[in-house]
């Protein structure tokens, strides 16, 4: 009874309730038939690094696989037939850095630790990636190699002690077609530079060199020549005065003569013949004088002739040489000799030891267990740019930047690589965003942790999905140690593909409209329920929001609060 009272009393109220509810005054049903008010909705404006995303899925697994296919000759072209010549290894061992794995047509293959594909000979005096990966290998097997990404001497040392220990004799780069070394060949060229210099320095200074002997010579002429002049002269002056002694006894002969057969009274005894004989004799006289002061003068003036060749031979000897030509071809030959020395150096930086394309081949992890492996004698068509290896990564396809062999039939060698990766697919859209090497953050929705990593791996070609979507299969690594609890976990990927780098003033993008003049602008709210507009320059847009910059002379900043609409509903603001 009391609980049928209970009842009915619990009926009674219901029943009111549902009368209630269906009967309206007049007054209600007008305002509820009314439109409703509107209200404005706003939001705030936020300071912050904008960043467009890809949110992808990935599935934690173990494991990457990774095909040992054909390694390419030294000239770049892969080997014709490439055949197993030698079984390094067997499924089921394990291999460690530096380890040689197959020996295909009598070269190796070695692997060591790295994510940058080889993707051409590393040749002396490269730079790149690429080395500086094999720098990185070499200092974890104790070879000092340096880490500048540069192919120096100490990566030559290092590559030679590789291939030694291992058997084998390094390919060497700079030889030419005959097999001759380029260092050999600059080496004569300097050679015969530096002789060409020391003989063209060796004439600058012969021709510089005053010739004391020379001038010794010419100064022993000169004083000769002048005791000559001073001989000549005295010479000269004697024979005058001798024939001048001559004329003068003539003349007093001839005078006697006269005199004698002049006299008065006195019967001459003096012949007209012996008169005519000294009149004779005082012309030749005469004539011995004349030719005593002539041959006189004429043999001073040769004495002073030679004694003026003499002086001209001094002065010559003791005047500055004209060496100009002497120094240009001095300047020529260092031009020579430094061009042969520049030569050589770059011959040493780009000759020695050298890696070929696929006789190294870099995989994420080591070690590394062997999962198959041709045998002896086995051989494989060498596919169009096979370089040595590529990735699976449990995917079916290798990463776009490593070429293979399509399917791993044509792997000389299959490597399991340990650690824990990330599958992930990539849609087609998406695809063109996110390169090989893209970073992404990968978040363990369970416990919230985040893992930063890397995509090792994209396939080539898309491929169908379960759900016969299209999209691209595709590796992460970790750049942590993945805990092994999360294996066979799915996380969630997050890749950045563009960012503002620092804050900017960030709103909704619902808040930015255009003007008639095709101006970007927002709505500013004031505190007092006014609203003014803003023009604005507006930049990324990601994740609903935009970076907007205001206009010159117009102020917005972090805190204010925009238009975003207008609430049907009563909603004061939303953000």
């Amino acid at each position: 009874m009391q609980a049928f009272v209970v009842f009915v009393g619990v009926a009674l109220v219901v029943g009111a309730w549902f009368v209630g509810s269906r009967v309206r005054s007049p007054r209600e049903a007008a305002a509820s038939a009314a439109a409703p008010v509107g209200s404005v909705l706003s939001s705030a404006v936020e300071r912050r690094v904008l960043s467009a995303t890809v949110i992808q899925r990935g599935d934690v697994r173990v494991g990457s696989s990774f095909r040992v296919v054909a390694p390419t000759s030294a000239a770049g072209s892969a080997v014709a037939a490439p055949v197993v010549t030698r079984q390094a290894v067997k499924p089921g061992d394990s291999v460690v850095e530096g380890g040689l794995v197959v020996v295909v047509s009598d070269r190796p293959v070695f692997v060591m630790q790295g994510v940058v594909p080889v993707f051409r000979d590393m040749r002396p005096g490269l730079e790149g990636s690429d080395v500086r990966a094999l720098q990185a290998a070499f200092g974890r097997m104790g070879c000092d190699a340096g880490s500048d990404g540069v192919f120096s001497d100490a990566v030559k040392k290092c590559v030679s002690g590789l291939y030694t220990a291992a058997g084998f004799g390094p390919l060497m780069a700079g030889l030419d077609s005959d097999g001759l070394s380029s260092v050999d060949h600059a080496v004569n060229l300097l050679a015969d530079a530096e002789a060409s210099l020391t003989q063209s320095k060796s004439g600058l200074v012969a021709g510089s060199k005053v010739d004391g002997v020379a001038i010794a010579s010419a100064q022993g002429a000169v004083n000769q020549a002048q005791r000559g002049v001073g001989s000549a002269e005295v010479r000269a002056a004697s024979d005058v005065a001798q024939a001048q002694t001559i004329l003068d006894a003539a003349k007093k002969a001839l005078a006697d003569l006269v005199a004698a057969s002049s006299t008065t009274g006195v019967s001459s005894s003096v012949a007209p013949a012996d008169v005519d004989a000294a009149q004779l004799a005082v012309k030749q006289a005469q004539f011995g004088v004349d030719a005593a002061v002539l041959s006189g003068q004429l043999t001073v003036a040769d004495a002073r002739d030679a004694l003026t060749a003499a002086q001209a031979q001094l002065v010559a000897a003791t005047a500055p040489k004209d060496v100009a030509s002497l120094r240009q071809a001095v300047v020529a030959a260092t031009s020579v000799r430094d061009e042969a020395a520049a030569a050589l150096v770059r011959a040493q930086k780009t000759s020695g030891p050298m890696v070929p394309l696929g006789e190294v081949v870099f995989v994420p992890t080591l070690p590394a267990v062997v999962e198959g492996a041709l045998p002896l004698g086995a051989s494989r068509g060498a596919a169009a740019g096979s370089a040595g290896g590529s990735f699976d990564g449990g995917t079916g396809g290798p990463a776009p930047s490593t070429p293979s062999p399509s399917g791993s039939a044509d792997a000389f060698v299959t490597l399991v690589t340990g650690g824990l990766h990330v599958d992930t697919r990539i849609s087609v859209t998406n695809q063109p965003l996110l390169p090989h090497g893209s970073e992404a953050v990968l978040l363990d929705e369970v416990s919230g942790i985040t893992y930063p990593a890397v995509l090792v791996s994209v396939d080539a070609a898309a491929s169908a999905a379960a759900d016969g979507s299209q999209g691209f299969a595709g590796t992460l690594q970790s750049k942590s140690q993945l805990p092994a609890e999360l294996t066979g976990h799915n996380l969630r990927v997050t890749f950045t593909t563009a960012s503002s780098g620092q804050p900017v003033l960030v709103v909704p993008v619902s808040a930015v409209s255009a003007g008639a003049n095709g101006v970007a602008r927002v709505e500013k709210l004031n505190s007092d329920g006014t609203r003014v507009t803003i023009s604005v320059n507006a930049g990324l847009s990601a994740d609903g929001s935009v970076a907007v910059t205001p206009a010159a002379g117009a102020t917005l900043g972090e805190g204010d609060r925009v238009v975003i609409g207008v609430s049907q509903r009563g909603v004061a603001s939303g953000g």
